[in-house]
């Protein structure tokens, strides 16, 4: 038997940072005592349908037995527990969930090798989205008379990136400038060709961009974008 309780880092998810800490046990459900008793433990993260292995932070290790035998001996009746962790790390940022399956082995008087797999252990990993967006002046055409000013018009880069754990949907773009005089003007931002993600959804760690222009009524002393 295994169970996992996730210790966590304070912020509310299970991720990156928080402490999974499995409890093992192994009882001897037969009429023999057991030797050479000792447990090995297989983790994996499964992202989707792919599974890469894990390696715990710290082994499974003997903390009692409840009638006081010595590690690796299991008399009839008796259980063993055993403690080991995993910190959860960047790399398991992008998984669905971390699976965990345990085999006990032990000997019994005659030399021969029992063994038992425990069903998995399943810690799933919490969803996280998040994107960033930042927004860049990438030119300005001048309308000829040398110095930006009216009618001049502002060349704008828009930048969206999927920071998140799960792809994200129904993206739609607001993009309002103010000028000095406290005037307010909507920019429509035009989707890149150039991108390969599909317009309106963004994978993870995928990044879109869209431009967008302003012609300049006036000469404002500053933009506030």
């Amino acid at each position: 038997m295994k169970t996992a309780v996730v210790d966590d880092n304070g912020d509310g998810i299970t991720g990156p940072g928080d402490t999974i800490n499995y409890t093992i046990t192994v009882e001897n459900k037969g009429n023999v005592t057991l030797t050479g008793v000792y447990v090995d433990d297989d983790l994996t993260a499964v992202a989707n349908t792919a599974t890469l292995a894990r390696l715990l932070t710290t082994e499974p290790a003997f903390a009692s037995a409840n009638v006081n035998s010595a590690e690796g001996t299991l008399k009839v009746g008796e259980v063993a527990t055993y403690l080991a962790s995993y910190l959860i790390t960047s790399d398991d940022f992008l998984v669905d969930k971390l699976s965990n399956s345990v085999t006990a082995y032990g000997n019994d008087p005659d030399g021969i090798t029992v063994d038992d797999t425990n069903d998995p252990t399943i810690v799933n990993i919490d969803a996280n989205p998040s994107f960033t967006v930042t927004k860049v002046v990438a030119g300005i055409q001048d309308d000829g008379d040398g110095y930006n000013g009216t009618n001049d018009i502002i060349d704008y880069t828009i930048t969206i990136t999927n920071t998140g754990n799960v792809a994200l949907t129904n993206i739609a773009l607001v993009d309002v400038l103010t000028n000095s005089d406290g005037t307010a003007s909507t920019l429509t931002p035009t989707y890149d060709t150039a991108n390969t993600a599909t317009e309106g959804t963004l994978q993870v760690g995928e990044t879109a961009t869209y431009s967008a222009q302003y012609t300049q009524l006036l000469v404002p002393a500053q933009w506030y974008l």
